[in-house]
């Protein structure tokens, strides 16, 4: 029987985090949370307030913990907990997490960031930027070495600076890193099909990380100028949009011919569910047909089949179909514990979202494909 691993997990990363580890030179701008005026928490970021994330949003990072939503429901903005305080323990200690894992049948977790899934486009200064990387990787990596063959680490690489990505994809590698997040929104809006980042994408392939666009916090979401007032008084709006962001990312891998100079690295989308890439790659498929495309010499569709992949959601009806549209060796799915879009019993609704398809689909779906896909078998 598969491994059931789940393909999107988070770690909730401490506040002081970088306070206490960036060099010396940096150690004046760190990424850390503090409170305004009203009581209520934001996340600074190269000495600035950021845009997106605060405003006690820190609190949904740890909802799935029982005790935690108790809290929310009885406290708003000021005087609710803070986000130390919202912490479930299995975000940070891994034996209350495995124990967590083995209550629900999984296996083996990949582990993505939460205070770092936004930051990148608020940050100009590219040394400072792959600090905070070299802090959190090093950071993430020895909290996963004791629980390797449960706990997998995916890299966080800032892209502000090609050559400093480079050393530090290397760098994050050798101590165990297995994947790397990529920040749905490019910096300096360039987008990832552009030959600047060549030397990245060439470092990936080599050492066979595969990349995952997960969804991202930034001021700068697809649709953020049709509402005004900021990011908190449009979250609901925020939260549909983000996952434009990851497929333009996404789409840009083709426009750019990345792919096709690149046909050994592996790419997905991660946290914006599966039901759309059936239609996005039909939809890829017609205009390429009509249209042509300087930088490709074959269907998106087989470029994906070849290199890309998607997570899709336990109780998201589309996934059966999407296992027949673009095939169950495409697909893999997360539970996103323990962040509050989580799901509290992540693989019996996946069994039971699933179930129509064969047990070899299903092997694929629940383990096999993050198996093969993040070299872990």
């Amino acid at each position: 029987m598969t491994k059931v691993v789940d393909a999107d997990g988070h770690i909730l990363e401490p506040s002081d985090l970088w306070e206490k580890n960036l060099e010396p030179e940096y150690r004046d701008r760190p990424i850390r949370i503090r409170m305004d005026s009203d009581g209520l928490e934001y996340m600074e970021l190269e000495g600035k307030k950021s845009l997106c994330v605060s405003g006690g949003g820190f609190n949904s990072f740890g909802s799935l913990d029982s005790d935690i939503k108790s809290l929310r429901e009885t406290s708003e903005g000021a005087g609710g907990p803070t986000y130390e305080e919202s912490v479930p323990e299995g975000a940070r200690n891994f034996d209350v997490r495995l124990a967590w894992m083995d209550h629900h049948g999984i296996d083996i977790a990949i582990v993505y960031p939460s205070l770092l899934l936004g930051w990148q486009d608020e940050v100009e200064d590219p040394g400072l930027a792959s600090a905070y990387c070299r802090v959190y990787n090093t950071w993430l990596t020895d909290l996963c070495r004791p629980y390797s063959d449960r706990m997998v680490p995916i890299a966080h690489v800032a892209l502000h600076n090609i050559e400093d990505a480079v050393i530090e994809v290397n760098r994050a590698a050798r101590l165990g890193a297995r994947g790397v997040y990529l920040f749905a929104t490019p910096v300096y809006d360039i987008p990832y099909g552009d030959r600047r980042y060549d030397p990245f994408w060439e470092a990936c392939q080599d050492l066979n990380l595969p990349l995952g666009i997960h969804v991202s916090n930034t001021p700068k979401h697809a649709g953020h100028h049709l509402y005004q007032g900021g990011f908190h008084s449009n979250y609901w709006w925020f939260n549909v949009m983000y996952n434009q962001d990851c497929q333009m990312a996404f789409t840009s891998f083709f426009q750019g011919g990345v792919f096709e100079r690149f046909p050994k690295l592996s790419v997905g989308v991660v946290e914006t569910g599966c039901g759309w890439i059936a239609h996005w790659l039909e939809l890829l498929d017609s205009k390429y047909k009509i249209t042509g495309h300087p930088e490709l010499n074959m269907l998106p569709s087989e470029y994906f089949d070849r290199q890309g992949w998607i997570t899709g959601e336990a109780d998201e009806k589309t996934f059966p179909h999407m296992a027949q549209l673009v095939g169950a060796h495409k697909l893999m799915f997360g539970s996103d514990y323990p962040h509050e879009e989580g799901h509290e019993e992540p693989v019996a609704e996946l069994k039971e979202t699933i179930g129509p398809l064969s047990q070899e689909d299903q092997d694929l779906i629940l383990g096999g494909n993050a198996l093969r896909i993040y070299n872990l078998q």
